[in-house]
């Protein structure tokens, strides 16, 4: 192997025992996990410059937002977007206004929570603030229609855990981490305005509710069928297994027509939740959405409760030893709400046009080719060719960045950065349930141009592959290596996965960059 395309070759090690050590032997030995991060690899480097661009970025518009001498030097083509993504970002940075106002930005809801009076009017509350980014007892959102791509349907799923799945709730080799959790929520609630009596027997209560509604969960290998997970119903068929449901359709604003019908992922997971909502005491529930309000609010909030959030979330669950420096969460939460406000200036200043060009060029050479080798093989049948080759002609290359830009001016901002993000994620809820009645979006990009990687659609056949993506990796291997406690995993500390990484409960689907 030469050393220009394999620059951490361990020598010591024969490719035919462990290829892997082979090939990156010298990196493992050497390298480290950076202390605020799970998992380190050749495109968390990449991710990594792309966020110092776009801090630059966002730094700049902050300031321009508070000095009219620098508003002036802006590039009028980006000062409206530079303005929101400014004030944004600002909002997030100003940790001192974060500590005066402690639970203020939430005051409005917790004092809901209180005055709640029926399990209905909980669950219309706790589908309402969905709408805002507060996780919620049922997953919920629009969804393609597996049955028909060309429409999109309303789905609902199991949801309701602070914990990842149900398995936490039920497995001996759990039992440490359920303890750690209600350890967590005590704390929580606590912070939250409970006294410590209180908050230990509201903490035990919300574990107690969340193992009843483990318990009705499916378990990983069941959801991984597809074929299970599609159970299209009309309303009054999914409200049949669920009469509260009508209040969570309430809660999430849909029209009649939007909720004509929908698709249930667990049918019996709605009798369940019926179940419960009914049979459990009303302050059992009042707890647990006070849990999910507090829980889904806190990295937005005083520094008391991100340490809190960040000790359970990142460090116990995730093995993260170290909370990322606030300019790098308020990178994430940015990209997060506006990122194709941000990716516009990011492709202005980083991805020339001669790049795009080039790799349209690339792109069509490779279907070019692909064309080629389809209708010259011999083993082929006529049939065979004539499918593949109609396929090949709807693939769709979407390179760098999406040609339709998102339109965020439906989202005001403010010096609050709770409500910011309130504001944000309804806009993008809005933008998601408008589909339903119009039909998806196939222009629609689901990443931002700083990503490092490639998306593919099972809905039709399409590839994404976003500017980042095209930068070469200067140090690490190709690959992925997360953090482990386990004496039997690699010397350095590290292994490599391809498991999807541990989420909070509560944080948007929308991956930070």
């Amino acid at each position: 192997m030469t050393s220009a395309l394999f620059p951490h070759t361990d020598e010591s090690v024969r490719p035919q025992d462990d290829l892997n050590r082979h090939v990156n032997g010298a990196w493992l030995a050497t390298a480290q996990i950076p202390e605020d991060q799970d998992a380190y690899g050749a495109f968390h480097h990449l991710r990594d410059k792309a966020e110092e661009d776009v801090r630059a970025i966002l730094e700049e518009s902050a300031q321009a937002v508070n000095s009219p001498d620098t508003a002036q030097s802006l590039d009028p083509e980006f000062s409206r977007i530079q303005h929101r993504i400014g004030t944004f970002y600002a909002a997030f940075m100003d940790a001192e206004r974060a500590e005066e106002l402690k639970l203020a930005p939430i005051a409005e809801k917790l004092i809901a929570v209180d005055a709640a009076d029926s399990p209905g009017e909980l669950l219309r509350l706790s589908c309402a603030w969905q709408r805002e980014g507060v996780s919620g007892l049922i997953g919920a959102g629009a969804v393609r229609d597996a049955g028909d791509p060309q429409r999109v349907l309303w789905h609902v799923m199991q949801d309701g855990l602070g914990l990842p799945d149900e398995a936490y709730y039920r497995e001996e080799t759990h039992a440490e981490t359920l303890g750690q959790y209600e350890e967590h929520l005590v704390r929580l609630l606590a912070l939250g305005g409970y006294g410590q009596e209180e908050a230990a027997s509201a903490a035990a209560d919300v574990v107690s509710l969340e193992k009843r509604l483990a318990g009705h969960h499916w378990d990983r290998v069941t959801l991984r069928d597809a074929q299970k997970r599609y159970n299209l119903k009309t309303r009054a068929e999914a409200e049949a297994l669920m009469p509260l449901l009508a209040e969570a359709i309430d809660g999430w604003q849909l029209t009649d027509a939007q909720a004509a019908e929908i698709v249930v992922g667990q049918p019996d997971v709605l009798e369940g939740f019926q179940a419960a909502l009914t049979q459990e005491p009303l302050e059992t529930w009042k707890h647990w959405l006070r849990v999910n309000l507090l829980r889904s609010a806190a990295p937005l909030l005083h520094q008391a409760m991100v340490d809190e959030h960040f000790d359970f979330y990142g460090r116990t669950l995730n093995g993260t030893p170290q909370l990322k420096e606030r300019w790098k969460r308020g990178v994430a939460l940015t990209n997060a709400h506006l990122g194709e406000d941000v990716g516009q200036i990011y492709v202005d200043r980083h991805y020339p046009p001669e790049a795009r060009a080039a790799m349209d060029e690339l792109i069509d050479s490779l279907l070019q080719a692909y064309r080629q080798s389809i209708s010259e093989l011999d083993w082929m049948g006529e049939d065979t060719r004539v499918h593949a080759l109609e396929k090949l002609g709807s693939f769709t290359p979407k390179i760098g960045f999406p040609n339709r830009w998102i339109d965020y001016s439906d989202v005001p901002v403010g010096p609050d950065a709770v409500e910011n993000s309130s504001r944000a994620s309804i806009a993008a809820w809005n933008r998601d349930v408008a589909k339903i009645d119009e039909g998806p979006d196939d222009e629609e990009w689901h990443m931002t141009p700083r990503r490092s990687t490639l998306t593919t659609t099972r809905w039709r056949t399409s590839s994404a592959f976003r500017q980042r993506s095209f930068s070469r990796p200067s140090s690490p291997p190709i690959g992925t290596w997360r953090r482990t406690s386990e004496a039997s995993e690699r010397s350095s500390g590290m292994r490599s996965v391809t498991a999807s990484t541990i989420r909070a409960p509560g944080m948007r689907r929308t991956a930070p960059d």
